[in-house]
């Protein structure tokens, strides 16, 4: 059976940075009998339709053609596949159950990681362009208040918590 590996990067770990060399070069994966499905930069869409509201931001459906697309692209696959997609990394255990029914277990899960101190200005910054009003200051405040329960940015970033519920389910390397 051919693999089929997933790439849960967390958030502001260089996860854009990889999905470009993958997008470049589906050529060469696939003549290397691997596939990284779509058009897109990455899969994120494709699993935010699969996923919907098990991601928190998803407020909205997306197309259900985008995850269709996917999984008949996973079911009738005669190559290997890497799918890439931030979102994944939220899942609770719930949700991962859910997505891996739809798709399929993967052969592994890849996460990648950054240091929280390269982190937390990224992360500021992104907050920033969504919208947010908020100093540094206040915004590293709101952060150890929500680390209590693991909300918020812990649950996006925590990569602790989301490798440990992806194992559970999956081989996470």
């Amino acid at each position: 059976m051919n693999e089929l590996v997933m790439h849960v990067g967390l958030m502001k770990s260089g996860t854009t940075y990889l999905q470009e060399i993958l997008s470049r070069n589906r050529e060469f994966l696939r003549a290397s009998a691997w596939d990284y499905p779509g058009a897109r930069l990455n899969q994120q869409h494709a699993c935010y339709s699969l996923c919907g509201s098990d991601i928190p931001w998803v407020k909205k459906p997306f197309p259900e053609k985008l995850g269709h697309d996917l999984v008949k692209k996973l079911k009738r696959a005669d190559t290997s596949i890497l799918i890439s997609a931030e979102a994944l990394s939220v899942l609770h255990e719930d949700g991962i159950q859910r997505f891996l029914e739809q798709t399929r277990v993967p052969t592994k899960v890849v996460f990648t990681l950054r240091s929280l101190d390269r982190t937390l200005p990224s992360a500021w910054q992104q907050y920033l362009k969504g919208g947010g009003r908020t100093t540094f200051r206040a915004f590293i405040q709101r952060l150890q208040e929500q680390r209590a329960d693991m909300s918020g940015f812990w649950r996006t970033y925590g990569f602790g918590h989301a490798i440990e519920r992806w194992a559970r389910i999956a081989p996470v390397a």
